[in-house]
């Protein structure tokens, strides 16, 4: 299986959670599970980055402009979006919250139950979220994406083996 694949498979069995609880959208926001879901790596933490799983439709990334050229280099997503300004990188807004709700309101959903890795916000970042998103509800996924990553695919398993080595 390739990376790619991988990536996709791991995209659309969350999707099928999301669905199981009627999520509408999941915002993840961990580096970690970025990563898992992506292949990315945010690395700098002090520039927020999301990873956008609706219940249906394309995953997005939305990263600070210094870091989505080095997404689209490292990431099978097709869909990366950057806020801020670094160069000539495009950007949808300025500040990440407001470029978090054009993202978001590009899946068209009115109103939507959204889950988030609650535990890793910030109560400024929550709030935030709530507030851009206006949002029906805020569910925590945390536990979903854990058991997501419980079952390790083949790109997990080949990776653990190379960290062993």
């Amino acid at each position: 299986m390739t990376p790619e694949e991988c990536v996709k498979s791991r995209i659309e069995s969350f999707q099928a959670r999301l669905a199981e609880r009627n999520i509408d959208l999941a915002i993840i926001t961990k580096p970690v599970d970025i990563y898992h879901f992506s292949l990315f790596n945010p690395v700098v933490q002090s520039m927020k980055s999301f990873m956008l799983i609706p219940q249906k439709g394309e995953a997005r990334l939305l990263l600070h402009a210094l870091r989505g050229p080095h997404a689209r280099k490292e990431s099978p997503i097709q869909s990366i979006v950057c806020y801020a300004k670094w160069g000539s990188t495009p950007s949808i807004a300025e500040d990440p919250f407001e470029a978090l709700r054009l993202a978001a309101a590009e899946y068209g959903l009115s109103h939507p139950v959204v889950g988030a890795e609650l535990g890793a916000l910030t109560y400024s970042d929550y709030k935030s979220l709530r507030a851009k998103l206006a949002v029906r509800e805020l569910e925590d996924v945390t536990g979903l994406v854990s058991a997501e990553k419980l079952v390790k695919d083949a790109l997990a398993i080949e990776r653990l083996r190379m960290a062993a080595d």
